[in-house]
């Protein structure tokens, strides 16, 4: 989203970005767009792009799936409008990390045999094509008879033809990852603990990727517990040790969210709402957080404040704590992984 304010992004594939409840949208995206500085964002939901960072990691030419249909997702080609799709007179890709359609439609060739629920008839109590639904888990069952009985019935959109349909998604073939980890091994095992979304898949699909970690570790102290690791050693190519590298935001077990700084973030960036003032907010964390980051979290943290013309905007915290004596007041209570008892005002 920083990145989105200062003017550093053009392109941009991915899925939902934003901050939840405070923030559901990314405002610096949003004007990004309206404004002309980001040319093209191609949006997929976040289980579709989780289908492709698992073509990635696994070379596979495609991951598929019937998720996106029925939205309007499948229906807008950012990529494609702009003609950055396919090949060019050569014969060389136009661009090579834009795969040649946002994803392809076709008639499922098992005519949806792998939906559930389906049907079981271990002990031969029913004649052939006549065994009812026997699956014990209902969630999709239609009271007017099977599930996917209904759904070969559908409209013909998107083939030509009535029946169950197919997503075909392309590979997330990235030339660089960075992920962020808590542990990594001096020579590059990473673990990450705690809830995992597609951060393994998105790490392994990229031609290169640097681990951000919390702490270095030697090799020896991942191997006591090998299934907890995640990412080899071998898919590694730079590790970078950056002890609060995740805040203001969480790293599981170890801090919690600074929420007062989000509000405060959130306050800067509503009121930047001017090319100028955009600019400046930019320019501001760059002095500030960018310049110098183990300054910033040694002796800035907590002191944020950001004026413009008539903008106005600065962090408040409770305790009155800056620094590092911020950071402690954030660490994670390890029951639970994240600080249950933090003040959240939205």
């Amino acid at each position: 989203m920083m990145l989105a304010g200062a003017g550093q992004l053009d392109w941009i594939e991915m899925t939902f970005i934003g901050l939840e409840t405070i923030q559901p949208v990314s405002y610096e995206i949003r004007k990004g767009l309206e404004d002309g500085d980001i040319s093209a964002y191609m949006l997929f939901s976040n289980y579709s792009w989780a289908l492709r960072t698992h073509a990635g990691r696994f070379g596979m030419q495609f991951a598929t799936g019937m998720t996106d249909l029925g939205s309007d997702l499948i229906e807008y080609d950012v990529f494609g409008k702009a003609g950055l799709r396919g090949k060019n007179e050569k014969g060389m890709w136009i661009h090579p990390d834009i795969p040649p359609a946002r994803q392809v439609i076709i008639d499922d060739p098992f005519d949806g045999w792998g939906l559930r629920p389906h049907q079981y008839d271990p002990e031969n109590k029913w004649s052939p094509g006549d065994v009812p639904d026997t699956t014990w888990n209902k969630t999709a069952a239609e009271e007017d008879g099977i599930f996917y009985e209904k759904l070969r019935k559908q409209a013909t959109k998107y083939t030509g033809k009535p029946g169950v349909k197919a997503v075909l998604y392309p590979p997330s073939i990235p030339y660089l990852a960075t992920t962020h980890v808590q542990r990594c091994g001096n020579k590059g095992t990473a673990r990450i603990e705690g809830l995992l979304v597609p951060d393994v898949e998105q790490s392994l699909s990229a031609k290169y990727l640097v681990i951000a970690t919390e702490k270095i570790v030697p090799e020896e102290e991942l191997r006591f517990r090998p299934s907890e690791n995640q990412i080899p050693m071998i898919h590694v190519d730079a590790i970078v040790e950056t002890p609060w590298g995740g805040y203001p935001t969480n790293v599981t077990y170890l801090y919690d969210y600074d929420w007062m700084w989000w509000k405060f973030y959130i306050q800067a960036n509503r009121a930047a709402d001017t090319p100028d003032g955009r600019k400046a907010l930019a320019d501001y964390w760059h002095e500030i957080v960018g310049k110098d980051e183990w300054d910033f979290l040694q002796n800035k943290v907590g002191t944020d404040k950001f004026e413009f013309g008539k903008i106005k905007a600065k962090y408040e915290c409770p305790s009155g704590a800056t620094g590092f004596a911020r950071l402690y007041e954030l660490v994670a209570d390890t029951k639970y992984g994240y600080k249950p008892d933090q003040y959240r005002p939205i």
